[in-house]
């Protein structure tokens, strides 16, 4: 879009639309109050107030005039020191370092579909022709892979997308995937690969991503990964950004940038579904199973046995404990058991059915770094040979539960 009405806020010249409301003239001006500052900004708009234009354009114009006027944050002394007449001395002329790129913008919302409506919301602005941008989603939204006939293995209902994905790009396994393929051939470097691959629209939507994809021949989850790498405002879902394991995944760095939530009164549940997880009986006996044999496994350095072995003893307290105070545990009307319980209940617990020795408050931190080198193990093992292929399984694309990488 060309055009709008042009406002100086702050100091940043903001382009808008069309006239802003009172209300977007307010919110820009506490939006960019914040962002000037680098303090957190809770505000709240009625629904169709235009928030999310206002969100844009003063975040996108703060963006811009950043790069434009790059703070001056050297790395070298100030002028006039002796530390600065030395080097003087030594080197000749110093050489100031590049500006810091800006900061990189994430957009979060709710569900992808919410994601669709920011993106007709930032095609109605002039920042849609100028701003790098992508759309982390999952490969259930992504996918293009087509088997090449009947009987294919790599299409068996019992295999997730993510699954076959894996398979698929796994040097062991006989299959292989030509989205992806022929992405990776469009050049060596993601740089290389988006000149090639240059998308028509510059604001897009998942829609737009896969028929990219479709019309290239190429992956676009991939191909979304590769933008992601010099992005300045980035679509996305809650759970890819407060979520630990999705954020690891997908490589995302939330430190030092932009993070705005759209509709945040949704964002407690999201945190809630991100800190929890659930398990079977089974699922905890099987773990605590598969952990047992390396505990002892010579070819294993002592290091690496050690960390199977804490987390051995903490998966056989774990299963033990559940099993134990489930057992006891009065069934409520919906045929479900239910208990709460306390910090000092649950370590109590764990600490008398952990197995060789008990489990302590002092250990976790321990445990949190068994788990690490345990599943950074495993993943070098699996995936030695093509990059991105961690487990997105637990990233999940629905109406209301939000979606994931």
């Amino acid at each position: 879009m060309s055009g709008g009405r042009s406002y100086t806020i702050k100091g940043v010249p903001v382009t808008f639309p069309y006239s802003a409301y009172p209300s977007q003239m307010a919110m820009m001006n506490k939006v960019l109050t914040s962002l000037t500052s680098g303090d957190n900004c809770l505000l709240e708009s009625p629904t169709g107030s235009g928030k999310s234009l206002a969100l844009l354009c003063s975040t996108l114009a703060w963006q811009a005039h950043l790069t434009k006027h790059p703070p001056t944050h050297s790395g070298h002394a100030q002028h006039g020191s002796p530390l600065d007449t030395q080097q003087a001395d030594h080197c000749g002329d110093i050489h100031p370092h590049p500006p810091p790129p800006p900061p990189v913008v994430f957009y979060c919302t709710r569900t992808h579909k919410q994601i669709k409506q920011i993106v007709g919301e930032l095609r109605k602005t002039v920042y849609a022709d100028s701003v790098k941008m992508t759309i982390l989603s999952s490969r259930d939204q992504c996918c293009t892979y087509k088997p090449p006939g009947r009987g294919d293995r790599y299409e068996s209902p019992r295999l997730s997308k993510n699954e076959r994905c894996k398979k698929l790009l796994d040097p062991r396994e006989e299959g292989t995937c030509n989205f992806y393929t022929t992405l990776q051939r469009a050049g060596k470097t993601p740089a290389a690969r988006l000149t090639t691959l240059r998308l028509r629209e510059p604001a897009f939507d998942i829609e737009d991503l896969v028929s990219h994809g479709r019309r290239n021949g190429i992956c676009p989850y991939f191909f979304s990964r590769d933008l992601a790498s010099v992005a300045e405002l980035v679509l996305c879902p809650y759970n890819y950004v407060i979520d630990p394991k999705i954020r690891h995944t997908m490589g995302v760095k939330v430190q030092g940038n932009v993070i705005i939530l759209d509709e945040a009164h949704n964002i407690e549940d999201a945190a809630r579904t991100s800190a929890s997880h659930s398990a079977t009986l089974t699922e905890l006996a099987n773990a605590t199973d598969d952990l047992a044999p390396f505990c002892s496994f010579r070819k294993l350095s002592p290091e690496m046995r050690d960390a199977y072995l804490r987390l051995h003893t903490f998966m056989s307290g774990l299963s033990g404990f559940a099993e134990g105070e489930g057992s006891s545990l009065p069934a409520n009307q919906f045929q479900e058991t239910t208990r709460v319980f306390s910090g000092p209940e649950f370590i109590s617990g764990l600490s008398s059915r952990s197995r060789p020795a008990p489990v302590t408050p002092d250990d976790f931190n321990l445990i949190r770094g068994a788990l690490d080198k345990v599943v950074e193990d495993r993943s070098a093992r699996d995936d030695q040979s093509e990059p991105g292929l961690l487990d997105d399984s637990l990233l999940t694309d629905d109406e209301d539960g939000g979606g994931g990488g």
